[in-house]
């Protein structure tokens, strides 16, 4: 294998979770109503969005979350606050975890959002299962591509000095 090849092949085999990683996030209070938190995933385009109380992350509400705990018992969504319906804890990851772990990570937890931090704990991005699976696909496909060059048996030299 060559050498340029070989660097290819480790470059692919080790991307990153931060290489994949959404940074703008949606964010609620704990104590915000669950229809002003439904309103600003709305704005945002987001399935979910992340609780806050104190500064810190406390948990996360997602569209299943409002259906399955709110809509599904009846609840008023003025008067339920963001708390009440999320999840928790938030699972998370370090941003330099590799793609493939991050992926073993939310199967084995049967997530399908994993809060990505730094070296300091700090909540740097999210990946969503979606997003995970994409960039899986085209990793796969990268590899398969490498494999392949691989295994062709190379092209006659143009000319043979003896």
């Amino acid at each position: 294998m060559s050498q340029d090849m070989g660097s290819e092949m480790e470059k692919i085999m080790n991307i990153k979770i931060k290489d994949v990683m959404r940074t703008q996030l949606t964010m609620v209070d704990a104590e915000e109503n669950v229809e002003d938190a439904a309103r600003k995933m709305a704005n945002n385009k987001t399935s979910c969005s992340l609780v806050m109380d104190q500064g810190k992350v406390v948990g996360i509400i997602t569209e299943r979350d409002i259906t399955r705990r709110l809509i599904a018992n009846g609840k008023d969504p003025k008067k339920t606050k963001a708390r009440e319906i999320m999840s928790a804890p938030i699972i998370a990851m370090n941003e330099d975890a590799l793609l493939a772990d991050g992926a073993l990570i939310m199967a084995k937890n049967k997530i399908r959002r994993l809060a990505i931090i730094n070296k300091e704990n700090k909540l740097v991005g999210m990946v969503t299962a979606s997003e995970l699976s994409k960039a899986l696909a085209y990793q796969m496909k990268l590899e398969n591509v490498l494999f392949n060059a691989l295994a062709r048996e190379p092209p006659p030299p143009s000319k043979i000095y003896e």
